[in-house]
């Protein structure tokens, strides 16, 4: 990610270089226009330089969905029971909690 910014950087520089020779070459301003040339051909050779070092990289491998592992049946009855005592801990915690609301309601409304 970083190459392709200072990539579009050095070819927008490349550019606006272009577009200054291009209006010095009206003036004539030899020496300035000489130190541009050889700026704007500097960035060129970058470029391409760049551009040599992107199309040469390996491309990237596509996403693949990860592998699922697969559990033995001796876990999957572990996981199942262990599932089973902490729905029967809820539910029962939950019922101890239901039959409290009641009395604690009816000493409010009194």
């Amino acid at each position: 990610m970083k190459l392709e910014s200072v990539l579009h950087q050095l070819k927008q520089d490349h550019d606006s270089l272009d577009q200054a020779v291009a209006a010095l070459e009206g003036n004539r301003s030899a020496r300035v226009l000489a130190e541009l040339k050889q700026y704007r051909d500097s960035l060129a050779k970058a470029i391409a330089a760049l551009d040599g070092n992107r199309s040469t990289s390996r491309a990237p491998r596509p996403r693949t969905a990860p592998k699922r592992r697969t559990l033995s049946a001796a876990v999957r009855k572990r996981m199942a029971e262990g599932q089973r005592k902490r729905r029967a801990l809820e539910k029962k915690s939950s019922q101890t909690s239901a039959k409290r609301v009641p009395a604690a309601s009816k000493k409010a409304a009194a």
